[in-house]
């Protein structure tokens, strides 16, 4: 009860610390209720969403090498709040107070720090994850190598990094500071609205700031359906991921995901075992920029992507001129280079049967590693929260649900 008091003190300091810096906070209130996270609910009658009015920026301009990223983490970092304490932030330390503590249940968190209870199942993930997981680790890595050399402070470590790293990664949401929709560092952390859980069936608030650029524009958050009730809860929509993207990089996993299965290991497998001729399909599939990527999905209905059909198309169709060295004959991939550039719809009914007959075999490969994981975590008592487990089942089932939606379709 202590704890759960001190939280509610923590949220009251925030709103109080936001209201004197211009967000109308009138019709805000923030519940916790028996669920994960915490939601967002309007609490005056007819309200259509919550506003801010004007933004909350540092009082002084930094010029550093440093990305968005870095720089943020690194704030949050050397203001870590101490256990059970506030952090001592002169500027924003009511809203660093109110961000998450610990994120045990996060993946990156399992690799990076050896001491989780949660690591051992890294060794029963899909192996698309743990592919995701190695490059989210390097970003990480990087990101704090780079920071160590502003760090002066000696009693932030690696694991405080992690923290507000995570803490970045899983919360901030996109604003446009630089002249390029697309540049990384358009990103910022948002005071409340960053606490709205996700949904997949379509958002319910969306930012809309008053000016596309510059930067310092105010943000209205602005409700997508026709009115949102009093007590309803306020959702964004992280975007159309699979759950392996919400799982590596926000850390869950739910029932009604974007169905999505990356198969490339088992299709890289296809390559290998066509010896040289495989590794000269690999060179002409990296040139072409399709080598990778190859995914089979559930919604809206089952179909697979053009990269796995493209790669599929030249497993079947590729064959050796025997010269010195080996190549692959240029007349054997003619029409193949035509599907790309959209002058040919199809191959051969024959090779198109080849590449049907793969796929079906791979769905079926994945079908039965997914049974054969599941089995393996049902039986197991591993040393971790059961949500941590059910979660990783969850990426499981996905992949089984999508290979089983693949072979009953028409494709």
């Amino acid at each position: 009860m202590a704890a759960r008091d001190m939280e509610q003190r923590r949220w009251e300091r925030l709103v109080t610390w936001l209201h004197e810096r211009g967000m109308h906070t009138d019709a805000l209130k923030v519940e916790r209720r028996p669920r994960q996270g915490k939601p967002l609910i309007i609490c005056s009658d007819g309200g259509y969403g919550l506003f801010m009015r004007d933004a909350c920026a540092p009082t002084e301009t930094l010029f550093t090498k440093l990305s968005a990223t870095q720089l943020v983490s690194l704030h949050l970092c050397r203001h870590r709040p101490p256990p059970d304490s506030e952090s001592a932030d002169p500027a924003f330390g009511p809203y660093i107070s109110s961000l998450p503590r610990h994120f045990g249940f996060h993946p990156l968190l399992w690799l990076v720090e050896g001491d989780s209870p949660a690591k051992i199942l890294l060794s029963h993930l899909p192996p698309a994850l743990n592919k995701m997981l190695k490059e989210i680790e390097m970003r990480f890595s990087s990101d704090w190598a780079t920071c160590q050399e502003y760090l002066k402070d000696p009693h932030c470590t690696e694991s405080d990094y992690l923290w507000a790293w995570l803490n970045v990664n899983t919360r901030c949401m996109h604003y446009r500071v630089k002249p390029s929709r697309s540049h990384p560092d358009n990103l910022a952390m948002c005071p409340i609205m960053d606490f709205a859980n996700h949904t997949p069936d379509g958002e319910h608030m969306e930012p809309k700031p008053t000016k596309e650029f510059p930067a310092r524009a105010d943000v209205s958050f602005v409700a997508t359906n026709e009115r949102a009730s009093p007590g309803e809860e306020l959702f964004f929509c992280y975007g159309p991921h699979a759950n392996r993207t919400l799982f590596v990089e926000y850390g869950f996993a739910i029932p009604e995901a974007f169905g999505e299965v990356d198969v490339e290991d088992l299709l890289q497998e296809e390559f290998r075992r066509r010896g040289v001729l495989g590794k000269l399909m690999q060179d002409v599939l990296e040139s072409e920029g399709y080598w990778g990527e190859w995914t089979l999905h559930l919604q809206p209905e089952p179909f697979v992507s053009f990269r796995l059909l493209t790669a599929l198309r030249l497993l079947h169709s590729a064959s050796l001129q025997y010269l010195d060295p080996p190549t692959i004959s240029p007349m054997s991939i003619l029409e193949w280079k035509e599907t790309l550039l959209g002058t040919r719809e199809h191959l051969s009914g024959e090779v198109e049967r080849y590449c049907k007959n793969t796929l079906h075999d791979i769905c079926r490969r994945v079908i039965k590693r997914s049974d054969d994981a599941l089995n393996v975590l049902d039986q197991s008592e591993l040393p971790c929260p059961p949500l941590f487990a059910e979660t990783v089942k969850l990426l499981w089932e996905e992949e089984r649900a999508v290979a089983e939606g693949i072979l009953g379709s028409d494709i």
